[in-house]
């Protein structure tokens, strides 16, 4: 829960959830405006209501991000932006799966998003960060369905940037997260690369470095070449596969990569 002043939590953005899923009606659509306590401040259904923007699946309606936490009032604002987002994927899931009036014993993807939201809360830690609580819905979408809308949540997520990068910081404070508008690898269906270097060298000691390439694709690479520089003033000794070294630049050539295989290459 953290301190008044400073606590990541995500508060009234729960009853605001509740509050708009049990009041859609047949034809409503997630761009509309919903503002919330729109009677306290004598409007119509239309206006903004109590919170800082009503809230829609259109971002210049609702423009909300993780950052918008820092902001918000304490402690009601807070937890905006969370609403903010689960209604984004209220909205995702019923497009996916079609909406279904009956909150009892419907099917459709509103419902599913009602069971993910709560499924999630039952999973998430104590005191959880936005983040713990997206990565609870995550863990309830793997359990109810085997992960089947994986990347349909990290879009929804990402938008507001609570995506693949973003980072929580202290669960205490609002005020240390970094927003994040990516998806894993696992969704962006690419090959990664990523380097890695012996840390501390001492004078003459050999410097090895690792290539690890990932086929995050749905169907298998063939022919890939890595290419990496070879840093000024250091001479090429050896590698664990066929290497091309010339020009100030080492190759390598992998034949082929299934889908969801790695391979690493090193050399010194």
């Amino acid at each position: 829960d953290g301190t008044p002043d400073s606590g990541e939590q995500m508060g009234e953005g729960w009853s605001d959830f509740f509050t708009l899923v049990m009041t859609v009606q047949d034809g409503d659509t997630g761009a509309e405006s919903r503002g919330i306590g729109t009677y306290a401040n004598s409007e119509g259904a239309e206006g903004r209501g109590i919170r800082r923007f009503p809230y829609s699946t259109d971002m210049e309606i609702s423009p909300y991000t993780y950052d918008d936490i820092k902001t918000g009032s304490v402690p009601h604002g807070v937890g905006e932006p969370w609403c903010a987002t689960l209604w984004d994927l209220y909205w995702a899931m019923s497009n996916r799966y079609g909406w279904d009036a009956d909150l009892y014993t419907g099917t459709g993807g509103n419902n599913q998003a009602i069971q993910l939201v709560l499924d999630g809360l039952k999973i998430q830690p104590c005191s959880p960060g936005i983040l713990d609580g997206r990565d609870a819905i995550l863990a309830a979408d793997k359990a109810n369905n085997n992960g089947a809308n994986e990347c349909l949540i990290w879009e929804t997520f990402a938008r507001r940037g609570l995506g693949f990068s973003a980072k929580q910081g202290d669960n205490r404070d609002r005020n240390d997260g970094i927003e994040g508008y990516d998806l894993p690898p696992t969704c962006t269906k690419e090959l990664v690369l990523t380097k890695t270097s012996t840390e501390t060298i001492n004078a003459g000691e050999e410097i090895k470095y690792t290539l690890t390439l990932v086929n995050y694709k749905d169907e298998a690479v063939t022919n890939v070449l890595i290419k990496d520089n070879l840093p000024e003033g250091l001479t090429f000794k050896s590698a664990s596969i066929s290497a091309n070294v010339g020009g100030g630049t080492i190759q390598f050539e992998v034949p082929t990569l299934a889908s969801g295989a790695e391979t690493e290459v090193t050399y010194t």
